[in-house]
């Protein structure tokens, strides 16, 4: 998992996406005009200077990029590609051909090792395999393709908040999963807005098994990320959550009503405590700048 990243040349393939005749007009108005070859590196200085090259690899296991062409809000797909961390070139997309205009460029880079790949058709709806947030990093931005434009520097930045549960005390035997409900929130990114989709909004809920190796052990930990719809980004955005254990059985062990639990985009918001106990005890929040963590207990 610690592989270097490399520069190279991806092999991007063109998307096939209905559309009305407006936008296939538009699309076909291109094809007569001058041509660039670009290549796109997403992976650019600013992002890079948080970790170490051999880190980065451990932050982002997936890449996805494509290109837009906008009218009137409907955003048409143009061309797309996907890379994965073993891919020797992952990290710079190339495209050819690419006719001169303007045009919208969107990159996804997630932390799954088991998931899909992020579903780029439309910028304004993105979605990822099963419904599940992984750890989402985003960029997207304007680009005018000219006989100027070669090379492009993309920096992907946090596109999610994410909330982790630390539970003190061992895992009674009985625990078959752990469940988070939380009201008002999207697990749709909407590229344009670096919200959430705003309507996709609603109730979410989501279910982790305790692994075997997790029964009798103390200081688990568990964590879901949101897409969050605040529209102010430097403040918190208050969310609430539920977290309940159940057994095999779908009996409740315990539950929890965490109410107006601070999320903040690029921040871990940490809830720590005696969990299976019912040790409920007042919340604080510490803010960690070094990598956007908060902390606190319950």
């Amino acid at each position: 998992m610690k592989n270097p990243f490399m520069v190279g040349a991806l092999f991007v393939s063109m998307l096939t996406a209905s559309c009305s005749s407006t936008m296939t007009e538009e699309i076909d108005s291109l094809k007569g005009n001058e041509t660039a070859n670009l290549t796109f590196s997403v992976l650019g200085d600013e992002f890079q200077s948080s970790f170490t090259r051999a880190d980065a690899s451990e932050v982002l296991k997936k890449l996805d990029l494509a290109l837009f062409t906008e009218k009137d809000g409907v955003y048409t797909p143009f061309a797309s590609a996907q890379s994965e961390v073993s891919d020797e070139n992952f990290g710079t997309f190339s495209i050819s051909n690419v006719p001169y205009g303007t045009y919208t460029v969107v990159s996804i880079g997630n932390a799954s090792n088991s998931g899909g790949h992020a579903d780029l058709t439309n910028p304004l709806q993105i979605s990822f395999e099963d419904g599940v947030i992984p750890v989402t990093y985003y960029v997207c931005q304007t680009i005018t393709v000219n006989a100027s434009v070669d090379n492009i520097v993309l920096t992907l930045k946090p596109a999610v908040a994410t909330f982790k549960l630390a539970m003190n005390g061992a895992v009674p035997s009985n625990a078959s999963k752990l469940r988070f409900e939380v009201q008002n929130i999207s697990n749709y990114f909407n590229a344009i807005t670096g919200l959430a989709s705003v309507d996709k909004i609603g109730d979410w809920s989501t279910d982790i098994s305790f692994p075997a190796s997790y029964i009798g052990q103390q200081g688990k930990t568990a964590r879901i990320n949101m897409f969050l719809s605040a529209e102010d980004l430097s403040t918190n955005s208050d969310v609430n959550i539920k977290a309940t254990a159940f057994t095999a059985e779908n009996d409740v062990i315990v539950s929890y009503d965490l109410v107006n639990v601070p999320l903040r985009r690029g921040f871990v918001t940490t809830y720590t405590g005696n969990f299976f106990q019912n040790d409920a005890q007042g919340f604080e929040i510490v803010v960690d700048n070094t990598w956007g963590e908060l902390t606190g207990s319950y």
